[in-house]
Protein backbone atom coordinates (compact mmCIF):
# COMPACT_ATOMS: atom_id res chain seq x y z
CA UNK A 1 0.00 0.00 0.00
CA UNK A 2 2.94 2.05 0.72
CA UNK A 3 3.93 1.99 -3.03
CA UNK A 4 1.14 2.50 -4.46
CA UNK A 5 0.22 5.96 -2.34
CA UNK A 6 3.76 6.57 -3.50
CA UNK A 7 3.22 6.19 -6.70
CA UNK A 8 -0.21 8.46 -6.61
CA UNK A 9 2.14 11.08 -4.92
CA UNK A 10 4.46 11.07 -7.46
CA UNK A 11 1.95 10.86 -10.28
CA UNK A 12 0.28 13.90 -8.90
CA UNK A 13 3.54 16.15 -8.27
CA UNK A 14 2.39 16.63 -4.79
CA UNK A 15 3.54 15.90 -1.23
CA UNK A 16 7.48 14.66 -1.70
CA UNK A 17 8.10 14.80 1.93
CA UNK A 18 5.15 12.41 2.40
CA UNK A 19 6.53 10.06 -0.12
CA UNK A 20 10.21 10.78 0.97
CA UNK A 21 8.90 9.72 4.69
CA UNK A 22 6.66 6.26 3.46
CA UNK A 23 9.80 5.11 1.34
CA UNK A 24 12.01 5.94 3.95
CA UNK A 25 9.84 4.34 6.58
CA UNK A 26 11.16 1.09 8.13
CA UNK A 27 8.28 0.25 10.62
CA UNK A 28 6.42 -3.21 9.08
CA UNK A 29 3.08 -2.02 8.31
CA UNK A 30 -0.19 -3.89 8.69
CA UNK A 31 -2.27 -2.14 5.92
CA UNK A 32 -4.77 -3.77 3.71
CA UNK A 33 -8.08 -5.01 4.66
CA UNK A 34 -9.29 -7.64 7.25
CA UNK A 35 -6.60 -6.78 9.38
CA UNK A 36 -8.63 -6.04 12.74
CA UNK A 37 -9.44 -9.08 15.05
CA UNK A 38 -12.79 -8.27 16.78
CA UNK A 39 -16.25 -9.88 17.65
CA UNK A 40 -17.76 -7.20 15.24
CA UNK A 41 -17.11 -6.64 11.64
CA UNK A 42 -16.36 -3.00 11.07
CA UNK A 43 -17.45 -2.75 7.68
CA UNK A 44 -20.87 -4.59 8.27
CA UNK A 45 -21.58 -2.04 11.14
CA UNK A 46 -20.58 1.02 8.96
CA UNK A 47 -22.48 -0.50 5.54
CA UNK A 48 -25.69 -1.25 7.90
CA UNK A 49 -25.28 1.86 9.02
CA UNK A 50 -25.34 1.17 12.99
CA UNK A 51 -24.01 4.16 13.83
CA UNK A 52 -24.17 3.70 17.54
CA UNK A 53 -22.10 0.32 17.07
CA UNK A 54 -19.85 1.93 15.32
CA UNK A 55 -18.86 4.43 17.73
CA UNK A 56 -18.32 2.18 20.93
CA UNK A 57 -16.20 0.11 18.21
CA UNK A 58 -14.02 3.08 17.74
CA UNK A 59 -13.99 3.74 21.66
CA UNK A 60 -12.99 0.24 22.13
CA UNK A 61 -10.01 0.23 19.71
CA UNK A 62 -8.89 3.27 20.18
CA UNK A 63 -8.04 1.96 23.76
CA UNK A 64 -5.37 -0.56 21.95
CA UNK A 65 -2.37 -0.32 20.26
CA UNK A 66 -3.05 -1.32 16.52
CA UNK A 67 -0.74 -4.41 16.72
CA UNK A 68 -3.19 -5.72 19.56
CA UNK A 69 -5.93 -4.78 17.34
CA UNK A 70 -4.53 -6.69 14.49
CA UNK A 71 -4.12 -9.84 16.75
CA UNK A 72 -2.57 -13.02 14.51
CA UNK A 73 -3.89 -11.46 11.28
CA UNK A 74 -6.11 -14.69 10.84
CA UNK A 75 -8.75 -12.21 8.89
CA UNK A 76 -6.04 -11.45 6.74
CA UNK A 77 -4.38 -14.44 6.19
CA UNK A 78 -7.20 -16.83 5.22
CA UNK A 79 -8.31 -14.14 2.96
CA UNK A 80 -8.81 -15.48 -0.77
CA UNK A 81 -6.99 -12.76 -1.87
CA UNK A 82 -4.17 -13.75 0.10
CA UNK A 83 -4.38 -16.98 -0.64
CA UNK A 84 -4.21 -15.80 -4.54
CA UNK A 85 -0.93 -13.64 -3.96
CA UNK A 86 0.51 -16.83 -2.39
CA UNK A 87 0.03 -18.90 -5.18
CA UNK A 88 1.30 -16.61 -7.51
CA UNK A 89 4.58 -16.29 -5.50
CA UNK A 90 4.82 -20.05 -5.47
CA UNK A 91 4.71 -20.35 -9.09
CA UNK A 92 7.11 -17.43 -9.38
CA UNK A 93 4.55 -15.07 -11.01
CA UNK A 94 4.88 -12.43 -8.54
CA UNK A 95 8.73 -11.87 -7.29
CA UNK A 96 9.15 -10.43 -3.79
CA UNK A 97 11.66 -8.13 -5.93
CA UNK A 98 9.14 -6.75 -8.02
CA UNK A 99 9.37 -2.73 -7.71
CA UNK A 100 5.50 -2.98 -6.09
CA UNK A 101 7.08 -4.82 -3.34
CA UNK A 102 9.85 -2.08 -2.71
CA UNK A 103 8.43 -0.72 0.70
CA UNK A 104 7.52 -4.27 2.09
Amino acid sequence: MRYVVCRALEAAGVDEDLRRALATDDVPGAWGHRVIECDDDPLELFLNGRNGAMSDLIDRLGDISFAEACGSMKGFVSDPSWHELHSRLRQGLVKPADEEWAFS
